[in-house]
């Protein structure tokens, strides 16, 4: 299983969200050998995260699913999505990542992508998917890189 994170903050909030690239090696080193079932082999989670005057305009973007892998053009650029893969994203509160500390900031990145995991269950094309193990395991990486 792959796991990847996207960040995309207003310039108010930094680089807040950075932190996530700080673990990028271990997502990928954690999940490597961890299988869920067939229909789920790569995740990628976009955290948007924007001040309160562009929150208003921003609605989530449903998840998109591929059971076979595609050929994009996005931006310009020709991108070669993975087959079996689900992209989706979370609209993180503004309020809980403006001007706190990372030891904060980790904990509500921990939380929020814990907690947006039961989208996977919306996805009717994605049935063999053991969605428990993985959210077990994924509080587990956040416990082992101290983020709960």
């Amino acid at each position: 299983m792959q796991v990847a994170f996207v960040t995309v903050t207003s310039v108010d909030l930094g680089d807040q969200l950075d932190v996530i690239y700080d673990v990028d090696e271990d997502f990928e080193n954690f999940f490597a050998d961890k299988t869920y079932g067939d229909d789920l082999k790569y995740l990628l989670i976009r955290l948007e995260c924007n001040s309160p005057k562009f929150a208003e305009m921003k609605k989530p973007r449903k998840p998109k699913y591929r059971r076979e892998g595609a050929v994009e053009i996005m931006h310009g650029t020709q991108q070669q999505t993975d087959a079996r893969s689900l992209n989706y994203e979370i609209i993180l509160d503004f309020s809980r990542y403006d001007k706190v500390e990372r030891e904060i900031v980790v904990k509500n990145l921990a939380q929020d992508i814990l907690n947006s995991l039961d989208v996977i269950k919306t996805v009717k094309q994605i049935k063999d998917f053991q969605l428990d193990k993985f959210r077990d395991d994924l509080a587990r990486f956040f416990q082992e890189i101290k983020w709960m």
